[in-house]
């Protein structure tokens, strides 16, 4: 039986990586430091340098990746080409404990990729889609022990899990269709389009609602320990949100083009 995948984490991207790290501090997570990718940019080459670098919220069950351009003579590896379409979420992974069965079974390619953090390599390995929503891969860390270290996981405004991505597009039946396949699960039917439960988080896809253009890498949701101690914090860096039932929703103008969304676990 093949395995159900997890929500491994969400990428927004940026040209100012100052500000958008600057964003998200302000939401409250804590992030690791800069740290500079390198990698094959096609199956067989040697890892190379990029000209992209990120920081991250690691959560005890996924995380969020912060991505932006560091170096712009050096490879981007397509980071340009999705923020001609937009900034904000660009980048969509499901996580593996076998990305070459996964690959196979897909009929994916498959590249490594690499960074240094604190001096320290992380590895990772991963098989990408062709899907036109944008970066949409699985991936297997082999450093799982060096990202998901305790000192990382405290977060200011009680985060503590990847709950869900949203993206949206034209036909939402189309769609699932393509990811019921690769995700190796079923949909349900939900207003507007469909969710997908993965092990754990999930993944909706839905009609357009506000967004810039389609497809579009809408958002995402994290599950926080306290909602009120969320709120407080927000009211505390005058983060604007809104209140949606029992969430408190950031819209993507504070949020680096995504919209991030605080639910009590």
């Amino acid at each position: 039986m093949a395995e159900i995948p997890d929500l491994d984490h969400v990428a927004v991207t940026t040209r100012d990586i100052a500000a958008l790290h600057a964003a998200y501090e302000r939401l409250g997570f804590r992030l690791t430091p800069l740290s500079q990718q390198a990698g094959a940019l096609r199956p067989g080459e040697p890892d190379r340098p990029w000209g992209t670098g990120n920081r991250c919220a690691f959560l005890r069950s996924g995380y969020l990746e912060l991505l932006g351009v560091v170096d712009p003579s050096l490879p981007l590896n397509r980071l340009d080409q999705f923020l001609a379409r937009y900034e904000g979420m660009h980048v969509l992974v499901f996580g593996t404990r076998d990305e070459q069965a996964t690959a196979a079974r897909l009929g994916l390619e498959m590249v490594s990729l690499a960074r240094e953090l604190e001096g320290v390599r992380v590895a990772f390995r991963l098989a990408r889609t062709r899907f036109p929503e944008g970066r949409v891969q699985f991936c297997q860390h082999l450093s799982r022990e060096v990202l998901w270290a305790p000192r990382w996981l405290d977060h200011p405004n009680g985060a503590v899990a990847l709950a869900e991505a949203f993206v949206e597009v034209a036909d939402p039946e189309e769609a699932a269709a393509r990811y019921a396949k690769a995700l190796g699960v079923a949909p349900v039917s939900v207003d507007g389009g469909f969710r997908f439960r993965l092990a754990p988080g999930a993944l909706t896809i839905r009609g357009a609602t506000d967004a810039p253009t389609l497809p579009f890498m809408a958002g995402f949701a994290v599950v926080v320990e306290d909602l009120e101690r969320t709120r407080q914090l927000l009211d505390k860096a005058e983060v604007p949100y809104a209140v949606r039932g029992d969430e408190l929703v950031v819209e993507r103008r504070a949020a680096g083009g995504a919209t991030c969304i605080f639910r009590e676990g």
